[in-house]
C-alpha cells in the first residue's frame, strides 16, 4: 500500500488552529472537565474577550464534544449501528432487553494494514510466535 501522506505542520483539521486543538486536549483529556464547567470557563472566556470583538475557541461543551467527534483519527473512518436484543424474551425479560445500543467500530483489516503500512513499526513486529525467558 501506498504510505501515508504528508501533512502540513499547520494542519489542526477538524480545529481551526492549535489554540483549539491544545484546548481540547487540556479540557477532555488532561482535566476531564465536566461539561458545566466547560460551559462556565468557555463563558468567562468569552466575556475576556468581547471586548476585542472576538469569541472563545468554542461556544459551548456541544461545540467542542462536536469538533472531537469529527477528528479523523487515521485512513479509517468510524462506522456505528444500533443493535437490539432479539432472542427470547419467554421467562421474564430485564431492561437491557428491550433498549437498542449503539455501537461504534473501525474496520479491523484496515486499521492493521494502517499498523503494517506505518514505517515507524518497520523492524518492529514479530510475524512468529516466540518465548521470551
Amino acid at each position: 500500500p501506498p504510505p501515508p501522506s504528508e501533512q502540513p505542520n499547520d494542519n489542526w483539521t477538524p480545529y481551526h488552529n492549535r489554540l483549539e486543538f491544545e484546548t481540547t486536549h487540556f479540557l477532555f483529556s488532561q482535566e476531564e472537565m465536566s461539561a458545566k464547567k466547560i460551559n462556565t470557563l468557555l463563558h468567562l472566556w468569552g466575556i475576556s474577550l468581547t471586548v476585542h470583538g472576538d469569541a472563545p475557541p468554542f461556544a459551548d461543551h456541544r461545540d467542542l464534544y462536536s469538533t472531537i467527534n469529527a477528528t479523523p483519527l487515521g485512513d479509517v473512518s468510524w462506522s456505528s449501528h444500533s443493535i437490539s436484543y432479539t432472542g427470547d424474551r419467554s421467562g421474564g425479560t430485564t431492561s437491557w432487553m428491550g433498549i437498542p445500543y449503539e455501537i461504534h467500530f473501525q474496520d479491523p483489516h484496515q486499521l492493521v494494514q494502517n499498523i503494517l503500512k506505518n514505517p515507524d513499526f518497520k523492524d518492529e513486529i514479530d510475524y512468529a510466535p516466540y518465548r521470551e525467558w
